[in-house]
């Protein structure tokens, strides 16, 4: 009975595949065409991929992982004149925020790419393959915000900048001494209109929220120290500088310690104790104070600037470290010093160093870290060559160092984040776009509870205002 049975679904398996292929016979003259041997082409079947981190930085890395991955082949994009593209294929391409990202092939079913230089936000991914429909991802990008503020006229060249904590920073904008909030967005100068300081930039007091600013009237050697909120004069100042051809002081910036030191700067160097000349430089000129959070230590920084009178030209006797008295406690072999940063009990110093001729381009630049109180040198990292650094940050929420350099090639602002332990690189954030040729400098800022940095990018002999760039973290 079961053999009768598997003869009769042989058959009924025969017949139908007979009928299948008389409903696939199509009469063409006396010809006869068998669809069922045509070549049909195959219609593009979807890609399936998935994506990941879901938060990434600009200028960071993601990845896809797909199992379809492991069929194509990716083929190099090449130029009109034949050289290859790095990175790039003319057969799969992924394009983040609508800029096409770099990507190489990881493993067998993981391409890995770059995130292009894209403002903070919610960016689409579009990932095209040959023989695949295209697929779609979304993406976090964290980075700059747009837009870029320019809050001073285009026209001023100042080069300091003092910070006041809670997102707000005091500098001068072509002698009126003003206040920008950085988080509103509004400037708001911190005397009426038409009153000067005799002070060209605003220096740094060890007491907090407050500046060292010159005298508002006709006695130009007049320094003193003022509460910015509310606006109080607290104590008068005693290193006054050089004097003009009047015999009137004239510094440029000063700074007071905890100590009851005193230092100012003029364009002979660094003077204390009244007329006193405790360091001559000429290579200081236009440089600013950077104190230590107890005011226990103060360092000075030097311009990249172009070489415009002594701006960019080497250190003679290598970088001061001051004591709160207003002391040299002793000095460093660096030919300039563009940012530095101190630890939170201020015993250890973060300092980006020069060594080499000018220009600033031409030299090669190391973030160093110090014992504050010796100079002795716990460990250094090289900066690519490509990079001018103009200043640094502790991360006061983390184990991390935020720079601000500037690209030497194409003029575009980066921010550098790196691990501090290690001193490694994590990422580096570009800005989109580039909107001042100015390199000369600036100061990195803590956001408070926001979690965002601010760095105000300033200009000296070349003007241009200054641009404030607001950077998310994570």
């Amino acid at each position: 009975m079961k053999k009768l049975l598997r003869v009769a679904a042989q058959h009924m398996r025969r017949d139908v595949r007979r009928r299948h292929l008389r409903l696939l016979q199509i009469p063409i003259g006396v010809g006869v065409v068998l669809l069922a041997c045509a070549d049909v082409p195959l219609a593009p079947v979807g890609l399936h991929v998935s994506i990941a981190p879901t938060i990434v930085w600009s200028g960071g890395l993601g990845s896809l992982r797909s199992e379809q991955f492991r069929l194509v082949e990716l083929e190099p994009r090449s130029e009109p004149n034949g050289s290859i593209i790095e990175n790039q294929w003319s057969n799969f391409s992924i394009v983040v925020g609508g800029d096409t990202a770099d990507s190489w092939r990881s493993g067998p079913d993981k391409i890995n790419f770059r995130i292009p230089a894209l403002y903070s936000g919610r960016q689409s991914v579009l990932i095209s393959t040959a023989g695949f429909l295209d697929a779609t991802q979304t993406v976090q990008v964290v980075g700059a915000e747009a837009p870029v503020w320019f809050p001073l006229s285009a026209i001023t060249a100042t080069y300091q900048v003092l910070d006041l904590g809670r997102g707000k920073v005091l500098l001068d904008d072509l002698g009126v001494l003003k206040i920008l909030d950085l988080r509103k967005r509004e400037s708001l100068p911190l005397f009426p209109e038409e009153t000067r300081s005799s002070l060209q930039l605003p220096g740094p007091s060890y007491r907090r929220g407050s500046a060292v600013i010159g005298n508002q009237g006709f006695d130009p050697g007049r320094l003193a120290v003022w509460n910015i909120e509310p606006l109080v004069e607290e104590t008068l100042l005693t290193c006054i500088g050089g004097r003009d051809s009047f015999g009137a002081p004239i510094p440029d910036t000063a700074a007071e310690l905890a100590g009851g030191g005193c230092l100012s700067l003029d364009w002979r160097g660094i003077v204390a104790w009244g007329d006193s000349v405790i360091f001559e430089d000429f290579a200081l000129t236009g440089g600013r104070f950077e104190l230590a959070p107890t005011g226990e230590w103060g360092v000075i920084t030097t311009l990249h600037c172009c070489d415009f009178s002594a701006r960019g030209r080497s250190l003679n006797a290598g970088w001061p470290v001051f004591t709160n008295t207003g002391r040299i406690a002793y000095s460093v072999e660096y030919d300039a010093v563009s940012g530095v940063s101190f630890s939170e009990n201020s015993d250890t110093l973060f300092v980006l160093a020069g060594v080499g001729d000018p220009p600033a381009e031409s030299r090669s630049w190391t973030l160093d870290v110090l014992e504050t109180e010796t100079g002795t040198k716990y460990r250094s990292a090289s900066l690519e060559p490509d990079l001018l650094p103009s200043a640094i940050l502790l991360d006061p929420l983390g184990e991390r160092i935020f720079v601000a350099a500037t690209k030497g090639g194409s003029g575009q602002t980066v921010l550098l984040i790196l691990e501090r332990r290690t001193m490694d690189l994590i990422v580096e954030v570009p800005v989109p776009f580039e909107f001042s040729a100015s390199n000369e400098g600036g100061k990195l800022m803590f956001g408070g509870s926001t979690g965002q940095l601010y760095f105000v990018k300033t200009a000296c002999c070349d003007v241009g205002g200054i641009n404030v760039f607001t950077f998310d973290t994570m």
